[in-house]
């Protein structure tokens, strides 16, 4: 992925890159990131709170529970 650039909302996002290309190099089980692979239970609720639509809160509480029980 050399001198490629990643848009969101037509924007350059170097942080999306960086995150494939991590994937790609490490495998995404080994670099994942954020608060259910590090069990930060205050940042999950946060989350949680920030929802108001059912059935994406349920979304998240199962991706949550998912990677949480794959590394354990």
């Amino acid at each position: 992925m050399p001198n490629q650039t990643i848009f969101l909302g037509g924007l350059p996002n170097p942080i999306i890159l960086e995150t494939a290309k991590k994937a790609i190099a490490q495998g995404p089980e080994k670099s994942q990131t954020g608060p259910a692979i590090r069990n930060d239970e205050n940042t999950i609720k946060k989350h949680l709170d920030l929802l108001e639509n059912t059935q994406y809160k349920e979304l998240y509480l199962n991706l949550t529970a998912s990677i949480k029980q794959n590394n354990e």
